[in-house]
C-alpha cells in the first residue's frame, strides 16, 4: 500500500493513475474485511461494510494522497522516426507552441504551458533533418495526459517548385525558351513575356537540381540551381 502512494504518482500519468488508484482501494478493502474479522466480530454485514468503506474512503481520497505532475505544463514526448521506421537522434524538433525543448534518452520532450495553447488545445510537432532533406509532422490534442508520447515520421519531401527567367548574355529576357529538370524533359515549359518559368522541381527546398534550357540550336550546358528559390538562367552560346 505504500508503495502504491508513494512511488506510482511520479511514474504513472493520465487514466493509469486510475487503475492505481483502484487497485489501491480494493487492497484497502480486503485489508480492512480481513482485519475486522480478527478481532473477533462475528456479524458478516459488519466485515463487508468496514471493508466496503474503506474501499470507498481510499478511491475518494486518492488524489489528496498523492502528488500529481503538475497540471499547467505538458510534457511531450517526441520520438522523431526514418522513413523505414528506424529512430532519428539528429533531427532539429519544434511545434506550433514553441516550448522548452531538450534532448533525453531516445527522443525528445517539449514543455508546453497549458496558457499557451488554442482553444481546441492542438498541438502540431515539425522534425527535420535537413542533411537528408527529410521532414515530418504529427498534430496531438492535449487533454488529460500531461506526459503524452508522439511520434514523428520523417520523409522525403519533394514538393518544391524551380522558378525563375531566362536571360541573354546582356540580360535581356528570353521568351519562347524551352526549360526542364534533367530526367524530366517531358514537363518542360516555355518561357513567357518576360523569361519567366515555374516547374516541379521533383526534389525538397534548396536540394540542387540540374535545369536544361534551349531555344532554336542554342542550348549551353546544364545548370545547377537550389530548387524551391529563384533563379536565374543564361541562355548563351557555349
Amino acid at each position: 500500500m505504500m508503495a502504491l502512494v508513494w512511488f506510482a504518482p511520479e511514474r504513472l500519468a493520465g487514466f493509469k493513475q486510475q487503475i492505481v488508484a483502484l487497485f489501491a482501494s480494493l487492497l484497502a478493502g480486503l485489508m480492512a474485511f480481513f482485519l475486522t474479522g480478527d478481532i473477533g466480530v462475528e456479524r458478516s454485514w459488519l466485515k463487508a461494510s468496514g471493508g466496503l468503506g474503506a474501499f470507498g474512503l481510499i478511491l475518494l481520497l486518492w488524489p489528496h494522497l498523492v502528488s500529481a505532475p503538475p497540471s499547467d505544463i505538458y510534457r511531450l514526448r517526441v520520438i522523431v522516426l526514418g522513413p523505414r521506421g528506424q529512430p532519428v537522434e539528429d533531427a532539429e524538433v519544434r511545434s506550433t507552441v514553441g516550448g522548452e525543448k531538450k534532448k533525453v534518452e531516445g527522443g525528445w520532450e517539449v514543455d508546453v504551458s497549458a496558457g499557451s495553447l488554442s482553444a481546441d488545445h492542438k498541438v502540431t510537432v515539425y522534425a527535420d533533418k535537413p542533411s537528408a532533406f527529410q521532414h515530418g509532422y504529427q498534430e496531438v490534442t492535449l487533454d488529460k495526459d500531461f506526459q503524452p508520447v508522439v511520434p514523428v515520421k520523417l520523409k522525403e519531401d519533394r514538393s518544391a517548385k524551380v522558378t525563375g527567367r531566362v536571360e541573354d548574355g546582356g540580360g535581356h529576357s528570353v521568351e519562347g525558351a524551352r526549360v526542364w529538370v534533367e530526367g524530366h524533359d517531358s514537363e518542360a515549359v516555355t518561357t513567357g513575356p518576360g523569361g519567366e518559368f515555374a516547374l516541379a522541381a521533383h526534389a525538397a527546398l534548396d536540394q540542387m537540381v540540374r535545369l536544361h534550357v534551349k531555344k532554336s540550336e542554342n542550348e549551353p550546358p546544364a545548370q545547377d540551381q537550389p530548387a524551391g528559390r529563384p533563379v536565374t538562367l543564361r541562355l548563351e552560346r557555349p
